[in-house]
């Protein structure tokens, strides 16, 4: 036989295929008030800075539109920032959305029909919102839905995944499959899952990542709930682990008792190690990794 790779990656030693612009890859991580662009190198720069009393926390981006979206769950407001706008400009910054929501503390980008995906924490629910000209907000109804945490999506398959942390007794957490519109949810994981804080996906080997902050876990299964695996545990190597990437055949995890952002590979019984850690010990948040591969370009179906 013959190892191959897909269309724009090639192979390396080992068997590993790597993207022909693998090397662009870049991580946004949200610190108090400041985004920061970690490169590959692991190279930091501030590319946003906030007022004083405003606490940057879910992040995501649109690759095609260059906007990167990030929310301030206690101000209640979702904010849009121009990657191609020169990052001095004050018209770089948008707040694109302030009313009718409570606590944003995750969002998903649908970069196919140019929608958010947004987990609203204090009103245990999913909200829609249109990225175009009219903005236009709508609710999901979800069954079954108690304390959703954390959201993401593959519109390539028209998937939406929901951690929900339940309640701690009666109301066990778990994650939920739906169809992007909310319907036909499944439950994919319940047991031995107590506090999922954040979770993403493999579009191309369409398997879900997920951390587990109380049982110091990170997880993956496929999209079916199946083939389930344990990729590293324990308090050494995530105390507490409140957010989750990948690219490439590495996870990246912001960690707040480690204060930092951490690596490991995709395998079994994988440990991790530092990626970036700032000088002050300030916990990072976010770390979405910004790479065309993350956000593959498709056709919207319903347009035209």
């Amino acid at each position: 036989y013959v190892c191959t790779c897909r269309a724009n990656y090639t192979l390396e030693v080992g068997n590993r295929c790597k993207h022909i612009k693998s090397d662009d890859m870049k991580m946004f991580v949200t610190i108090a008030n400041k985004i920061y662009e970690i490169d590959r190198l692991r190279n930091a720069r501030v590319i946003y800075t906030g007022l004083e009393n405003m606490t940057i926390y879910a992040i995501d981006y649109h690759y095609r539109n260059q906007l990167l979206y990030f929310t301030d769950p206690y101000a209640h407001k979702i904010f849009s920032l121009s990657l191609s706008s020169p990052l001095s400009s004050s018209s770089s910054v948008r707040l694109i959305l302030e009313k009718n929501i409570r606590m944003p503390i995750s969002i998903a980008i649908d970069w196919i029909t140019n929608k958010m995906y947004i987990v609203e924490y204090e009103l245990a629910r999913i909200d829609i919102l249109s990225l175009d000209e009219k903005m236009m907000k709508t609710n999901i109804i979800i069954n079954n839905l108690y304390q959703p945490v954390a959201i993401a999506i593959d519109p390539i398959v028209e998937y939406l995944f929901v951690a929900d942390e339940g309640n701690g007794y009666r109301i066990l957490a778990k994650i939920n499959r739906c169809l992007l519109d909310g319907t036909q949810c499944t439950t994919l994981i319940y047991q031995k899952l107590e506090q999922p804080s954040d979770l993403t996906v493999d579009f191309i080997k369409r398997r879900v990542y997920w951390v587990d902050r109380a049982y110091d876990h990170v997880e993956s299964c496929d999209y079916h709930g199946s083939r389930r695996i344990t990729i590293t545990s324990g308090s050494q190597n995530i105390p507490f682990t409140v957010g989750i990437d990948l690219f490439e055949n590495n996870l990246y995890l912001t960690d707040d008792v480690k204060g930092a952002v951490l690596q490991l590979r995709r395998h079994f019984n994988s440990n991790t190690s530092y990626f970036y850690k700032p000088e002050s010990f300030i916990r990072p948040h976010g770390g979405p990794i910004y790479q065309e591969t993350r956000l593959p370009n498709r056709i919207d179906p319903c347009d035209g």
